[in-house]
């Protein structure tokens, strides 16, 4: 259809339309078979500990991710299913070296992380300006459109 009106409207040979069409067609073929790009470090789905005792799984239901991490021996030591992070937005999550599990949430920019304490477990927001520990995320945290503001 696409070739008749554009043959009648600028009066191309039949042939010359079809040249010009083979960059798209390439291209069409190109997106449908080409092979997907690796997912960015920050984004894995399961993604190992610094000290590698821990694995982190991170998967987005339809409302909500969910955030589960297990030792080295397979067992759950946090599972949190109702985050409030939605998952309609972009969440980014990286080990820092003390086998805190860091998270940036796209829809706001808040930070937070997952650390081992005497209680277990816990999820906290993260406040440079707050924290007595003086934690800073790390780097690897960030996905590259983003500048931490405790970068500037």
């Amino acid at each position: 259809m696409s070739v008749l009106l554009v043959y009648k409207v600028f009066q191309i040979e039949r042939f010359k339309v079809l040249v010009l069409m083979i960059p798209a067609l390439l291209l069409l073929v190109y997106s449908i078979f080409a092979p997907a790009p690796n997912m960015e470090e920050n984004r894995r789905s399961l993604n190992t500990s610094s000290s590698e005792q821990f694995i982190a799984r991170v998967s987005a239901s339809f409302n909500y991710w969910h955030i589960e991490v297990e030792n080295a021996l397979g067992q759950t030591v946090y599972k949190n299913e109702n985050t409030s992070m939605r998952s309609t937005f972009s969440l980014y999550w990286a080990w820092d070296k003390q086998d805190r599990l860091w998270f940036y949430y796209s829809d706001d920019g808040t930070i937070h992380y997952l650390s081992k304490s005497n209680d277990g477990w816990q999820l906290r927001e993260y406040d440079k300006f707050d924290d007595a520990l003086e934690l800073k995320p790390p780097s690897s945290l960030f996905p590259s459109y983003v500048i931490p503001k405790h970068k500037k």
